[in-house]
């Protein structure tokens, strides 16, 4: 798995305990002139997941202000783990430059690469800047103990929390990816009817809604295996029980391509 850090503790964690992985991915920012304070924080929040004991994990230190560097940095640790049948990247604690280096990269792979953020509950920030506000206001006197309160739940887990009993229980949300390559006619025709169909009991029934566009049967049921390896189709189920239908992905391709 690789977990970019930031400011974040319990969002690292939930996507660690909710997917099963042998190795962590510490991905933290770099400084690049000066040492600045946000990088020192991540920096912490890194060394406190590197020296958990259950964890096998190992630390790069990446700009992740830099979208080259943050792509170098992701085919370095996709190399590394060329024998993993998954890879899970969790871009909710990313920068906004790594999130979109890792669809870059993960498009490449889109069935082996698997994007996901943890759903944040709350973010911490916002309650110390609403107290500091009223204590501002009324005395700091008055509301230090509430801003220890806080300032101690920031460092010990982040700037977000899940609003749950288990405070490492969050919402998974999977991201699609899509492949970055231009479909055949029959691929695209195959998309659509999917999309509008939902799902095909056989892959006869598939090539009977295609009647209209006179594709050979043949070109049908090999555009099919073609767009099951890009992750936009799925095919299960036995052969007389065959399901056919779109991917998350499959339809995001469809919505944002707006394919004919």
């Amino acid at each position: 798995m690789i977990c970019p850090v930031g400011l974040e503790f319990d969002r690292v964690i939930a996507g660690i305990h909710f997917y099963p992985v042998n190795f962590i991915h510490i991905i933290h920012s770099r400084p690049v002139n000066d040492e600045k304070a946000v990088d020192k924080e991540a920096q912490s929040f890194a060394e406190k997941i590197d020296e958990n004991p259950y964890f096998n994990s190992q630390r790069h230190p990446t700009n992740i202000l830099d979208l080259s560097e943050c792509i170098k940095t992701l085919q370095e640790i996709i190399n590394l783990e060329k024998e993993a049948d998954k890879i899970y990247i969790n871009v909710g604690t990313s920068s906004k430059i790594f999130t979109i280096a890792s669809i870059y990269v993960a498009s490449i792979e889109p069935n082996r690469i698997h994007l996901f953020y943890p759903q944040a509950g709350s973010y911490i920030v916002m309650e110390i800047i609403d107290l500091i506000k009223i204590a501002l206001k009324e005395g700091l006197d008055k509301y230090e103990n509430q801003l220890n309160d806080l300032i101690y739940e920031y460092e010990n887990h982040g700037w977000t929390t899940s609003n749950k009993e288990d405070r490492y229980d969050f919402n998974m949300i999977d991201v699609p990816v899509i492949p970055f390559k231009p479909l055949t006619k029959a691929q695209k025709n195959i998309l659509n009817s999917l999309y509008e169909n939902k799902k095909f009991a056989s892959t006869r029934d598939l090539i009977s809604s295609l009647d209209d566009t006179q594709i050979p049967p043949q070109s049908i049921s090999r555009s099919l295996h073609q767009l099951q390896d890009l992750g936009l189709v799925i095919v299960s189920g036995k052969t007389r029980e065959k399901q056919i239908s779109i991917t998350s992905a499959g339809t995001v391709y469809k919505q944002t391509f707006l394919l004919d």
